[in-house]
């Protein structure tokens, strides 16, 4: 299972509290930016736009989604990471940027310090798909399958430091003795 959420710097929990009149003032008291750090049409991004419109109509302001994708995530976080930590820069964030502390030496920022999460916008499964024609009908058949032809699996992957990418790499270092093409069918 992966999940989507809502991050944001500083807590917004903070936000709901009553301030003392010298420090009052109304949230959110300018635009919400949306950071989405992926590409434009993607998943994430999509999820953003739909979430947006509402978003913006419950909080009588204007939101905007704005894509900042690359290096796994890393440049929107960051620079939701560097922002005012008013709530008026939100981060929307997969399983990525949790992942990335434990495969990046550094990072521009501090996954748990810099960070807090608002709430879960949606969750999904990750799956193996084949083509109809395949004889395997579940995984187990399916590893069978590539255990007795090596040459037949193949797979289209994401790129380094992904969710998927690392999951496979995770794989193959948990199960060094298998064969790459028993590791793809399990993946």
């Amino acid at each position: 299972m992966y999940a989507v959420a809502l991050i944001a710097l500083g807590s917004l929990a903070a936000l709901a509290l009553p301030a003392p009149h010298a420090f009052a003032q109304e949230f959110p008291a300018k635009t919400v930016r949306l950071v989405v750090p992926f590409p434009a049409g993607g998943a994430v991004d999509i999820l953003g736009r739909a979430v947006a419109t509402p978003m913006s109509k419950a909080l009588g302001q204007g939101v905007i989604v704005e894509n900042r994708p690359g290096a796994n995530t890393v440049i929107g976080a960051e620079l939701v990471a560097r922002a005012p930590a008013d709530g008026h820069t939100l981060l929307l964030m997969a399983p990525s940027f949790t992942i990335n502390q434990f495969v990046r030496s550094k990072l521009p920022y501090d996954t748990v310090r810099d960070f807090t999460g608002v709430t879960l916008i949606a969750s999904g499964a990750l799956l193996i798909a084949a083509h109809p024609s395949l004889p395997a009908k579940n995984t187990k058949e399916l590893i069978a399958l590539a255990r007795l032809n090596p040459w037949l699996p193949s797979f289209s992957r994401m790129p380094p430091r992904s969710t998927s990418s690392t999951c496979r790499t995770t794989a193959a270092r948990r199960r060094p003795s298998r064969s790459w093409a028993a590791i793809r069918a399990c993946w």
